[in-house]
């Protein structure tokens, strides 16, 4: 058999991770990315537990660590812009936590997996498949360029929305979960001077903000949510979905004028749904999916990255593990995601994010304040930070395997 020819679709995060699972040990796959580049924007991202042996043993954990957006303080503001209090005692806490987290930039981890990357995988951009044929032997792809191709695998890592999910799979096989929310994310120049510092904005009214700084201070990011009970706005459409959030955060003051002019001229605007894919297998025939495509739990968990991390480690330990027989790798990989990622999808509370009244909104700038007091960080860190790490260490991950002698079997 000669060697494996894997396409995978989505050059993010889940895609680029598995391909260097891969390419490490002699495989050489595929990527195809419907943009034309690398997408550059994004939010600051966490990487938790399991997922932090995973970057460890990809060799690439001290260059993760390096990059650490380095938040040292966090103030909570109200509708109003009082601001109702101030904490140093984040990075404390985060530091001192036995299943410690990293939290990097979403642009900072894609330029890593994509440097690490060079010559070691065929990478396509301004291309997406938009046929899928399969049968015993082969996947048989057709591009929306025309390209023609055939290929063992197929892997859809392209989201939340994903193309590969739809061609492959049968409606009634997967469901997105709409939880009552939208969120966007967009660059600024720093514009308040924040220096490692991340501002909070609550109110009553269903929405949230969050404002921090990022890249050493040389830029800002801003996200503001809203919840909705409609789960069809056209996020497609960035004109609409910007008017919707004028039309939203318009009557506030404080800082949200400005937040609202910057979103008019910056060039990474990004708007979604809050939402999870809901699946019962992760395969069909030769197609498997990974990462948000798959599973996403949503951005209210912070463990999407993780979850797209753990899967590809354990998709390309699966396959090399079985010979690359798909049929016994992926059922592999179901057995061993399925029970991680429900765990993680439990775990989502917006709550948090939307307080319903003033005085929930004033009590939790008091939970804040209590941050600085070290009685209270131990009852966090062996508490909440103990149910955190329980999920993001919810799964069975497999030692490494000598992946290369597989590959040459194969030769």
């Amino acid at each position: 058999m000669l060697q494996p020819q894997v396409l995978i679709c989505g050059a993010g995060i889940a895609g680029p991770a598995f391909a260097l699972q891969l390419a490490k040990n002699g495989v050489r796959p595929t990527i195809v990315e419907r943009a034309e580049a690398v997408r550059s924007g994004g939010q600051a991202i966490d990487i938790r537990g399991s997922a932090v042996t995973v970057i460890e043993r990809m060799g690439i954990e001290p260059a993760v660590r390096a990059a650490n957006t380095g938040i040292k303080e966090m103030s909570l503001f109200d509708d109003r812009g009082k601001k109702l209090v101030s904490t140093t005692a984040i990075g404390p806490i985060v530091e001192d936590s036995e299943h410690s987290n990293i939290e990097v930039l979403r642009k900072t981890l894609v330029d890593l997996l994509h440097r690490e990357l060079e010559g070691k995988a065929e990478l396509i951009f301004g291309d997406h498949v938009v046929t899928l044929r399969q049968d015993e032997e082969r996947v048989s792809v057709v591009f929306a360029s025309g390209l023609e191709r055939e290929f063992d695998l197929v892997v859809g890592a392209d989201g939340i929305h994903s193309a590969t999910r739809s061609l492959a799979f049968d409606p009634d096989e997967w469901r997105t979960r709409f939880l009552g929310a939208y969120s966007t994310i967009f660059s600024t120049p720093n514009f308040l001077d924040l220096d490692h510092h991340q501002l909070w904005g609550h109110t009553t009214k269903g929405l949230a903000s969050s404002v921090y700084s990022a890249l050493e201070n040389s830029e800002a990011r801003v996200v503001l949510a809203f919840q909705s009970e409609l789960p069809d706005l056209d996020i497609r459409n960035e004109q609409l979905m910007k008017d919707e959030i004028k039309a939203r955060f318009g009557g506030l003051g404080w800082i949200y004028p400005r937040l609202l002019l910057e979103m008019d001229s910056t060039a990474d605007f990004y708007c979604d749904e809050v939402a999870q894919v809901v699946m019962d297998s992760y395969h069909k025939g030769r197609v498997v999916l990974l990462g948000d495509a798959g599973y996403c739990p949503s951005p209210a968990t912070g463990q999407g990255t993780s979850l797209a991390l753990v899967g590809a480690y354990i998709l390309a330990w699966a396959l090399q593990a079985h010979n690359w027989d798909h049929k016994a790798a992926f059922a592999e990989y179901d057995r061993r995601m399925l029970p991680f990622v429900r765990a993680n999808q439990e775990k989502v509370n917006l709550g948090a994010h939307f307080p319903k009244s003033r005085f929930k909104i004033l009590l939790d700038a008091k939970m804040i304040k209590l941050l600085s007091y070290r009685p209270v960080r131990n009852f966090l860190l062996t508490k909440v930070f103990k149910v955190n790490a329980g999920c993001s260490t919810a799964v069975e991950l497999p030692d490494e395997i000598s992946i290369g002698d597989h590959v040459k079997e194969l030769l």
